[in-house]
């Protein structure tokens, strides 16, 4: 019996063996569908067709003041002469979203709802084309994403341990003696500062510091990572900040507040202000930086680089927390010099802030001139800013056929239905240029660079842009 019994087992063996060698495709995850080549050029004249067809819905909308029902509207209304078919001949699906202003859908090469390769649906919203990932792209992305979150976890527990750190030199300062712990430091926090500043005494995965006296009259406050336990590699590693290292970024970065060189950017600060401004405009923060740029309210025509060309790094540790994070030139969590990280809103800022808005330990910053790096690079963002208005504007003339009176009547077609400050604060002027006749001949927004008042040089020089996207320097009025 006991023979009989092997030779079943191992005949049964063989048989799941034959059956994974002819049925591979079960062991296997399932290949992504292959599109044929004629659907493949399909699919491209249909995209062409979207991309056209949404062009007609935004002119639609402006002369209507909503999108359309149907499709067929835009014939009725001559902004058409018929509804276009895709690349398979048939027609298109067209609904209003209240969400996404509009959703136009080809069901692919199936004609069904669905499906994946050439038979995938293509849909495009006021937002542009819906991108459709694979299993493995969507996987990716997934990965990325949380690799993004934990570097921006490590980020943002360094800066609260140097929040930390500000406080026991405050109690040493006051009392002659370090802390015994953390609880002595959250002693030493009064008034509002407590609500505050109450994040600061754990890191982001949840676990409490750790700050231990050292000799020759410096400190540590530890992070034991991700795991929350001691030892660890990868994000699990334990880090740590000393009274020394505080002491010596402090000094480099007196002098320096340009906000390149020091832990404060006002490229991330302007991102941070823009989640702000979505968040007050959508009641909730964007679940990504992308959002910024979608919808009828968008904050932001595109979301920018860091100043080396990296991606900023978006955290939301929940309710209305966030931050906005450079990782530097190094594009690693720490680092010296250009790799410093940078982050907005700064973890404990009101450490940093006494009575009257004086600095601790910080030097205050000061006044830029007018020639300083920072305020002529954002030269370049009211220009940018400036020439998207004039771009509105010019849609608005060709179809009204007149230039808007004052610029709050942009309103309505900029990001957020609002319109933009200067990166200084100070409201742009808008100009009509007539000839001599007193005929409107064109218009042209002006700032006043960052002295906000007529004349000044460099960075202080006033400036126009005009219908055809031109800056115009404009000269000082005679005294």
């Amino acid at each position: 019996m006991g023979v009989v019994r092997v030779n079943m087992v191992r005949l049964l063996a063989a048989t799941l063996l034959l059956i994974c060698l002819a049925t591979p495709h079960l062991a296997q995850d399932k290949p992504a569908p292959k599109i044929k080549a004629a659907d493949r050029a399909k699919i491209l004249a249909t995209k062409d067709t979207l991309r056209k067809l949404a062009g007609d819905l935004k002119a639609a909308k402006s002369v209507l003041g909503s999108y359309p029902e149907r499709l067929d509207e835009l014939v009725k209304n001559q902004l058409i002469e018929k509804v276009p078919k895709d690349g398979w001949d048939r027609d298109f699906v067209y609904a209003p979203s209240k969400s996404t202003g509009y959703e136009l859908t080809s069901l692919g090469a199936d004609g069904k709802a669905g499906g994946e390769g050439g038979d995938a649906d293509i849909v495009w919203t006021e937002e542009g084309l819906r991108q459709t990932l694979s299993a493995e792209e969507a996987q990716a992305l997934a990965a990325r994403r949380a690799e993004q979150r934990q570097q921006g976890f490590r980020v943002i527990a360094l800066f609260r341990m140097k929040a930390l750190a500000q406080l026991a030199l405050r109690h040493r300062r006051e009392k002659s003696a370090w802390p015994d712990g953390l609880e002595d430091l959250k002693a030493g926090v009064q008034g509002d500062q407590q609500k505050l500043l109450a994040a600061c005494f754990s890191d982001p995965w949840g676990k409490a510091f750790v700050f231990k006296a050292l000799p020759n009259e410096n400190f540590a406050f530890i992070c034991y990572g991700s795991d929350g336990a001691e030892g660890g590699s990868g994000h699990a590693a334990d880090f740590t900040i000393t009274e020394r290292e505080v002491r010596d970024s402090i000094r480099t970065d007196e002098g320096d507040w340009r906000g390149f060189g020091s832990n404060q950017d006002w490229r991330v600060e302007d991102l941070a202000a823009a989640v702000r401004q979505y968040r007050k405009a959508n009641k909730k923060l964007p679940d990504e930086l992308q959002d910024l740029t979608r919808g009828a309210q968008r904050i932001r025509n595109e979301i920018p680089k860091d100043a080396f060309g990296n991606e900023y790094l978006y955290v939301v540790l929940g309710g209305d927390d966030f931050h906005i994070i450079s990782l530097g030139s190094d594009g690693r969590p720490g680092g010296l010099g250009d790799g410093v990280d940078r982050i907005s809103p700064m973890p404990g800022q009101a450490i940093y802030e006494e009575e009257g808005g004086e600095r601790d330990l910080v030097p205050a910053p000061k006044p830029a001139p007018e020639n300083s790096e920072e305020n002529l690079a954002l030269i370049t963002v009211a220009e940018a800013q400036m020439r998207d208005i004039m771009t509105r504007a010019s849609e608005q003339q060709r179809e009204t056929r007149a230039w808007p009176e004052k610029l709050d009547d942009l309103a309505p077609r900029l990001p957020g239905k609002v319109v933009p400050l200067d990166p200084w604060e100070s409201p742009y002027e808008w100009e009509l240029t007539r000839n001599e006749a007193g005929e409107v001949t064109g218009a042209r927004v002006i700032c006043r660079g960052c002295d906000k008042a007529a004349g000044g040089e460099r960075a202080a020089a006033d400036f126009a842009i005009n219908e055809l996207g031109e800056r115009v320097e404009l000269a000082p009025a005679p005294k």
